[in-house]
């Protein structure tokens, strides 16, 4: 272990500047990613840590700490610049104000396969009548399918409640 304390102890700092510069330009200019970007920042802290700290131990374990920081403070820093907030931080349950639009035909597809079918004549047709489905497009962008029910029509307002596992329910409706 003090074979390995002496090495980190006698490195030169150009070398290590060295290397930190050509980790960021391969990383950068080259691979086009900032994935090494951390390291190659470590590499200056630890180079300018070189100069202001002469105990080789206190040298060699500053290489993961430096690390650990910078990984830190990185995290901090993505988490302040995203402005979105994460799924499981968003209020999903509620009463909410809510437009009615119409729903593309759940049947679409099967239209194509009925056809199909009749083409081949593989059987009858097992068809439901057209029904027409409607859906509440909340101002946030979220939408929800709505029960069948005779009162709703295109571009309705309407209040929505939402439970916690995401089940509406019409309280109000407005003409």
């Amino acid at each position: 272990m003090n074979l390995l304390y002496q090495l980190f102890a006698d490195i030169d700092i150009f070398w290590v500047l060295s290397i930190a510069i050509a980790i960021l330009i391969l990383d950068v200019f080259v691979l086009g990613t900032t994935a090494l970007l951390l390291v190659s920042v470590a590499l200056f802290v630890f180079a300018g840590l070189t100069l202001l700290v002469d105990d080789p131990i206190a040298l060699t374990w500053s290489i993961p700490a430096i690390l650990v920081v910078l990984f830190g403070i990185q995290r901090v820093l993505i988490n302040a610049s995203v402005l979105q907030k994460l799924p499981h931080q968003e209020k999903r349950s509620g009463t909410f104000k809510a437009i009615v639009q119409l729903a593309e035909d759940p049947e679409s597809s099967s239209d194509y396969f009925f056809s199909y079918k009749d083409d081949k004549q593989a059987g009858s047709e097992d068809r439901k009548p057209d029904q027409k489905r409607y859906k509440a497009s909340l101002p946030d962008g979220r939408f929800y399918l709505l029960d069948q029910n005779p009162k709703l029509y295109d571009g309705q307002r309407i209040k929505l409640s939402i439970s916690t596992d995401e089940i509406t329910r019409i309280v109000k409706y407005y003409e």
